[in-house]
């Protein structure tokens, strides 16, 4: 059946949306010429004024 294969197709298009969100944050970070991972941060992603990078605890 086809539904076999959404789980695959789910996590391929979820390791793509991982995968492009990294490679735009350290793109945008190398455009200001004075990369930091402060500029990688989620708050960033969403408009947030202090960029920290995410704590996984």
């Amino acid at each position: 059946m086809a539904f076999e294969a959404l789980p695959r197709i789910g996590n391929n298009l979820l390791a793509v949306a991982i995968i492009g969100w990294f490679a735009y944050m350290l793109w945008k970070g190398y455009k200001k010429e004075k990369f930091n991972f402060d500029n990688v941060s989620m708050s960033g992603l969403f408009g947030g004024d202090k960029p920290k990078m995410p704590k996984f605890k």
